[in-house]
């Protein structure tokens, strides 16, 4: 696919959590319901066993199943889900690895993939590029480059993006950076050759795209539903009074509930998967090595929830 065919691509797409039953296997009924919510709720596209989806504690028949119920649920919506975007998150410690999962998707219809370094290593610029170079020859999708400074310790630079950007399977990036400043100067910089997402809802996301550019956010687990793309697509509008109500339920919950991409009361993957199942959604806990959240910890979080009234219609 050449950049051209994705500009389509904007707006929120949700990473799904892996939904686990009791006993921490997965739990695929629930995958499904979760999966169908999200279409209901108008989200853009949706990511498979990304950050948020503990692709780090699946076992590799594990992430190609969750691969295929959330495709064939997709499938089963058909109607109400033909403009969502698809991804298979196919980060991995290997290339190797990461190329299997990417023909996996690709068999299996995805849009596209998403892929960081290999975490843990902290490789090089040479190797960051021969590693997407790897992965981009073993399939046709196109790839997004998630760039994860907490997960993999390397803030990719400017120079190194570009040099990724010689692949012409890499059509967008999604930019985790905590550097404001070079995040503009990327959606500036690179408007006229990638998807550039990572804008969070709120008035600062709003500065961005009108100063510098941006298409969305690909964000954690898309659990205010409907305003996350209703701010996007309030935006794109003109209407700049709903999307900063909307963005203001968004602003809130980073707020109160984070610390840059970490939980304030737990683990933030722990955190997203509660405030899913606030909403009677299927979620599970979480898989060590990561822990559940304590009950003081629910009460806080139910609590900023309910005082500001995440859920509720505006």
């Amino acid at each position: 696919m050449k950049y051209s065919q994705s500009k389509a691509w904007r707006g929120y797409f949700a990473v799904c959590p892996t939904v686990f039953n009791d006993d921490f296997s997965l739990d695929l009924s629930g995958q499904r319901e979760l999966t169908k919510w999200y279409i209901e709720q108008g989200m853009h596209g949706i990511v498979v066993a990304g950050t948020c989806g503990e692709w780090t504690s699946l076992s590799t028949q594990e992430r190609i199943k969750l691969f295929e119920t959330v495709k064939a649920e997709i499938e089963l919506q058909s109607c109400e889900s033909k403009k969502m975007i698809l991804i298979a998150c196919c980060s991995a410690l290997t290339a190797k690895e990461a190329s299997n999962f990417a023909k996996v998707a690709q068999t299996l219809g995805y849009d596209a993939i998403m892929l960081s370094a290999p975490p843990y290593v902290v490789p090089t610029d040479d190797e960051v590029e021969t590693f997407f170079a790897r992965v981009a020859q073993a399939s046709d999708l196109p790839i997004i480059v998630y760039n994860w400074p907490l997960g993999t310790g390397i803030d990719i630079s400017i120079s190194l993006l570009e040099r990724l950007c010689e692949l012409e399977s890499i059509v967008a990036i999604k930019n985790s950076t905590t550097d404001i400043a070079k995040f503009s100067q990327i959606a500036a910089q690179f408007q006229e050759r990638l998807q550039v997402f990572g804008i969070l809802p709120g008035k600062e996301g709003i500065t961005i795209m009108q100063n510098f550019g941006g298409d969305g956010c690909i964000g954690a687990m898309g659990v205010l539903g409907k305003f996350q793309p209703g701010f996007f697509e309030a935006f794109w509008r003109g209407d700049l009074d709903i999307a900063q109500s909307y963005g203001r339920k968004d602003q809130i919950l980073m707020q109160e509930l984070l610390q840059g991409f970490t939980g304030k009361y737990g683990n933030a993957i722990a955190t997203f998967k509660y405030l899913l199942e606030l909403r009677g959604l299927p979620a599970g806990s979480v898989r060590e090595p990561l822990l559940g959240l304590a009950d003081d910890a629910k009460l806080k979080i139910k609590q900023v929830v309910s005082e500001n009234r995440l859920f509720d219609d505006i």
